[in-house]
């Protein structure tokens, strides 16, 4: 699929297959966040410092890995 999509990169079934395939990726980003949260927010101290990280991905230049390593300090310091 990958050589036939670059060998016809003005296909039209190139353009669907990319327009359908953009939904589909961005709900299964935001389904795993979901079940992601779902199972370790439990106050809402959890609730904001996710908001800040999601926050700060969003709109940052911030590696996730750094997010991610923040957050676990931050649950080793205040206990979670």
């Amino acid at each position: 699929a990958g050589r036939t999509m670059a060998r016809n990169p003005q296909s039209r079934w190139r353009r669907v297959i990319k327009s359908g395939l953009a939904p589909l990726t961005i709900g299964l980003i935001l389904a795993a966040g979901w079940v992601l949260t779902r199972n370790t927010v439990h106050s809402w101290a959890d609730a904001a410092l996710c908001a800040v990280a999601v926050a700060a991905s969003l709109h940052g230049r911030i590696n996730p890995v750094w997010l991610i390593g923040l957050g676990a300090a931050a649950g080793v310091v205040w206990g979670g």
